[in-house]
């Protein structure tokens, strides 16, 4: 470790050092010489460490060590053999190569369309028995191994990575990253990988006109090609046409392949306007002499131009309801398919056959609960949405008695579709309703049923308005009020109640229904009550039915009991539900259950429903394309689903009813544009129940013709466009000519484009313009699938469709080694090293022959061959602190009397103390006998008649043997005693004055000698 500075001109300040010796004899000279010297050190070092600072001073230690980073190609154009033998040569090559004296760390990333770190950096041999991270083979993006590398290796070593790979990319831009990675730091060792050589067929592309006229004959034309060096091919090509859920095969032929690619052509005359998949796939005869089976399908699409697809989807409980519609329709040359709810559209791509669907009084859920799960789904409903506002497909919804609000659809993204609103939002029409839920929560019903119990709880809750009143009665042995019967609102309290439902106890209905009866009398002004029963068990029968009829009868609620599983009792359920005038449910699956209370608290929801009587006949509000031709009155309906319609200056009412008399709520046939798409609603039925007179009206077909035809994709005008797509690995590039008209050309720049992927996902993506009459797009096709793709040349003009199916992965297209680029990759060096080594390039390949591999086996990337890197530490904020410290130390030391070695006196007299305190009761004891001594021998003086005298009686012992007693002396007069006195006091504190005064000057005097 060295210390090193940044900027090393601020040494220069160095040199103030004399000019603060010549400052510092001046201002220290009150000092003794040890003190002012000392605090001239402290200023130097002051210096210094502020100098050290401003120059940026740091601790650079230098490191010998190199991190390695293996990243190993894991693609499906590598052999599993090869992908094996890479891990042995990568464990062998840490292990014999790593110099662990050093600290050098390796570490392994493997790679396909992603990159992913098998191994972090460590500085031991790692255990790789296997690969374990799971990579998606079916592309290779060396970039993203290459980025992954550099971002885990420490940059406190040298850097550098092992490419094990056969180079061919499709994924990426390799080359731009590994320049950027070279230019910080990284060095690139480069091992040549073989392809998979093995025999391969594929069906590489299936051409076909995107769009095509009815009657107009076009080719298909299918590209195979042998991969083969010099083998034949034999195998069977077939080719099917798909049109939604239909299936046709047009060619099966057995065909014979030599190396290299052929072009097979089928003739095609489609009779029927649709979106037509034509799919061709072939099958080897020996399945050996094909390496990848996954290439042997590609399909291509053409959108088959008429006269305009319908497809009318009907309430499966009520099939025909419509055909009176359906034949007016076809009358008037519009092809319809009729489907119903419980065997219509599975996916995406099957709707792309129809240039507008139409919803016929169709529920979100059936009548029976057995066909329960056949309605339209969430998935199917967005499905519908998405073609609309993303194909440009028609939605038409028309009414009856379980369409629209009737119907559940509120709070869907059908509604968010429509041009209004299923729920009544003015609560001055808004009639209420009362619905109160009695709910078995015994023991029995713990688990499954009981998380279902309440699920149901929840869907009922939502379908309520916020108006409408809501009560749930849970029971077992006893009655528990879980919900008191209060109005809905937004629904959040009464389902937080519903969440403290738990299963426990027997089972008794009865004080259940009372329960809740006495709830539902509450609900004064509710125009409709309904009771829902939910048990699984037995309960005692006594006075339940006649219950269900006092309820029908005398309170006017209908009652709905629902059975689950095999243990209810069936019998008395199904007779509560016909006393009490509602409908019996028998479940086997609990998970119908959320549906059918669902279903029936629309009964409470019905109030949505207008009945009109006598009938009354719709005014015509707005003059619009649908009412073209359609002169004088309409004919008169008796009802019609009650909506609002929606705030936005988009929609249209062109028919309203005379009441209810705000205008709001009282739309029959409104419309809306939806993103690339239209849709309407038609409030009524089309003459099965509402309005039944309208089936004789002379302008019935025309009225309902154009209403559909208003609806669908934008036609006409599609030849003056052309619509291509190119493949380029995971992206797809969309490109729009216009053909001919310059005013076209200038509008091309507001094109707007739809992919829809195999998930069900949809993209936007962007078209930008690149030439005259010319605008590009992309959008990403990494999974395999058909995405279906929707541009918009211009508003309001034609919605031009395609398909791309993307079935084969790129890693089958190349069949040798890239070694271009893998040289290339080597080539490039890091600041001050040298260019990384290539095995494998133009010298034998390594896992194919034994000099290959002893080549690869010599390779050690963790060779000295790059400048040790130096790794440093930031001192100058250690300078900052240490400069503090000794700035406060100079001023301590120059303004405080401070004794560095006033500790060495201190500890002395701490041990004298210690001493003297030991022998503290040693001179007691000394000076207790001495007492008792002088005691005895005034005692003895006294009886010996002789006056006490001032004499010691130690100075007495003192006295040698035999002299003679002195005499005491004469003891003055009291008055001479009296007059001396104070003269000795006064003689005392003289002495110990000019004792005192002596000790003062001697101090003084020591003060100036030190001075001088």
């Amino acid at each position: 470790m060295r210390l090193a500075v940044d900027y090393p001109y601020w040494l220069l300040a160095l040199g103030l050092a004399p000019l603060l010796v010549l400052a510092a004899r001046r201002s220290l000279s009150g000092l003794d010489r040890w003190r002012s010297r000392v605090a001239l050190l402290l200023r130097l070092l002051v210096l210094t460490a502020v100098v050290l600072a401003l120059a940026g001073a740091r601790f650079d230690r230098e490191s010998k060590a190199v991190n390695v980073a293996y990243l190993l190609d894991q693609s499906e154009s590598i052999p599993a053999e090869t992908r094996e033998r890479m891990r042995r040569l990568v464990i062998d090559n840490i292990d014999q190569r790593r110099h662990a004296d050093t600290g050098d760390r390796a570490a392994v990333v493997v790679f396909g369309r992603k990159a992913v770190v098998e191994y972090p950096p460590v500085d031991y041999t790692p255990a790789l028995a296997r690969i374990e991270s799971s990579v998606d083979a079916t592309a290779t993006d060396v970039a993203d191994a290459v980025r992954v590398a550099d971002r885990i290796l420490p940059r406190d070593a040298a850097r550098r990575v092992v490419l094990v790979s056969d180079g061919n990319e499709n994924l990426g831009a390799a080359a731009r990253e590994a320049a950027a990675a070279a230019e910080g730091g990284l060095s690139i060792d480069v091992i040549a990988a073989p392809v998979d050589s093995s025999a391969d067929i594929a069906v590489e592309s299936v051409y076909a006109p995107t769009v095509a006229s009815r009657d107009q004959p076009f080719d298909v034309r299918v590209v195979l090609a042998n991969r083969s060096p010099s083998s034949q091919a034999a195998g069977k090509l077939r080719v099917v046409r798909r049109a939604g859920a239909t299936e046709e095969v047009i060619s099966e032929s057995p065909v014979t392949l030599p190396p290299g690619k052929r072009v097979f052509t089928i003739r095609q005359e489609p009779d029927s306007a649709d979106f037509y998949t034509y799919e061709a796939r072939f099958v080897p005869n020996n399945p050996r002499a094909d390496a990848h089976a996954r290439n042997n399908v590609a399909a291509g699409f053409v959108d088959v131009r008429g006269p305009g697809r319908v497809l009318l989807i009907e309430d499966h409980s009520h099939q025909g309801e419509f055909d009176r519609l359906v034949e007016g329709l076809r009358r008037e040359g519009l092809e319809v398919i009729v489907e119903p709810s419980n065997a219509t559209f599975a996916s995406l791509a099957e709707l792309q056959r129809f240039d507008t669907v139409l919803l016929a009084n169709l529920p979100r859920t059936s009548d029976d609960a057995g066909s329960l799960f056949a309605t339209l789904t969430d998935p199917q409903v967005e499905m519908l949405v998405r073609n609309t506002e993303q194909m440009g497909c028609g939605l038409v919804m028309i009414g009856g008695g379980r369409a629209l609000g009737a119907g559940g659809w509120a709070d869907t993204a059908l509604e968010k579709a429509m041009p209004v609103d299923f729920r009544i939002k003015n609560l001055k029409v808004m009639p209420t309703g009362a619905l109160a839920l009695v709910i078995d929560k015994s023991g029995s019903m713990d688990g499954e049923k009981m998380v279902l119990a309440r699920a149901a709880a929840h869907e009922a809750i939502r379908v309520l308005g916020p108006r409408d009143y809501v009560s749930i009665v849970a029971f077992d042995d006893g009655v528990s009020s879980v919900v008191p019967i209060a109005r809905v609102g937004d629904g959040q309290q009464a389902r937080r109640r519903v969440q403290q439902l738990a299963a426990s106890g027997g089972t008794n209905l009865l004080p259940g229904m009372e329960a809740a009866r006495r709830e539902l009398r509450k609900a004064t002004d509710a125009s409709a009550r309904h009771m829902i029963v939910l048990t699984d068990g037995q309960t005692p029968p006594e006075g339940i039915e006649q219950l269900a009829a006092r309820l029908k009868r005398d309170d006017k609620t209908t009652v709905t009991a629902v059975a689950v599983g095999p243990d209810a009792d069936g019998r008395l359920l199904d007779a509560i539900a016909k006393r009490g005038g509602g409908k019996f449910y028998s479940v086997r699956n609990p998970r119908a259950v959320p549906r059918i209370f669902m279903r029936e608290a629309m009964r409470v929801a019905m109030p949505v429903v207008k009945p009109l009587s006598p009938p009354r006949s719709p005014q015509r509000v707005f003059e619009h394309e649908i009412l073209s031709g359609v002169s004088g009155g309409f004919p008169a309906i008796s009802g019609f689903v009650q909506t609002t319609v929606k705030e936005s200056s988009l929609v249209d009412v062109l028919l309203r009813s005379p009441e209810p008399k705000l205008a709001a709520n009282a739309t029959v046939l409104a419309t809306w544009n939806y993103g690339l798409g239209k849709t309407a609603v038609f409030a009524t039925d089309a003459g099965h129940d509402w309005a039944n007179s309208w089936t004789g009206w002379e302008h019935y077909d025309r009225f309902f013709a154009q209403l559909v035809r208003w609806s669908m994709r934008p036609t006409g005008g599609e030849d003056d466009y052309l619509l291509t797509t190119e493949e380029s690995g995971d992206v797809t590039r969309v490109i729009v000519d216009a053909i001919g008209d310059d005013s076209r050309e200038a509008e091309l720049d507001l094109a707007t484009g739809y992919a829809s992927g195999p998930g069900g996902e949809s993209v936007p993506f962007t078209l930008r313009q690149t030439a005259p009459g010319r605008v590009v797009g992309e959008f990403a096709t990494g999974a395999p699938g058909v995405y279906f793709l929707t541009v918009t040349p211009r508003v309001g003009g034609p919605t031009l469709r395609a398909g791309v199916a993307v079935s084969r992965s790129a890693e089958y297209e190349d069949k040798e080694v890239n070694v271009p680029l893998l040289t290339r990759l080597a080539e490039y060096a890091p600041p001050r090293g040298d260019a990384g080594r290539l095995v494998g390039g133009e010298a034998p390949l390594p896992f194919v022959t034994a000099a290959g591999d002893e080549a690869a086996r010599e390779l050690d990337p963790f060779r000295r061959d790059m400048p040790p890197v130096v790794h440093s530490q930031e001192a100058w904020p250690l300078m900052v602190l240490l400069a503090s410290v000794l700035f406060v130390g100079d001023v301590a030391w120059r303004r405080l009397r401070i004794n560095p070695f006033g500790f060495l006196g201190a500890l002395r007299s701490r041990l004298r103390r210690t001493q003297v305190e030991a022998t503290a009761p040693t001179l007691e004891r000394l000076h207790s006998r001495k007492q008792a001594v002088r005691e005895g021998y005034a005692a003895q003086r006294a009886s010996d008649g002789e006056a006490p005298t001032g004499a010691s009686p130690v100075a007495e012992l003192k006295q040698p043997s035999g002299a003679s007693k002195p005499r005491p002396p004469a003891q003055p007069s009291p008055s001479i005693a009296r007059d001396k006195a104070p003269d000795e006091e006064a003689g005392y504190t003289s002495r110990l004055l000019a004792a005192k005064r002596a000790a003062t000057k001697q101090s003084n005097d020591d003060d100036k000698k030190n001075r001088s």
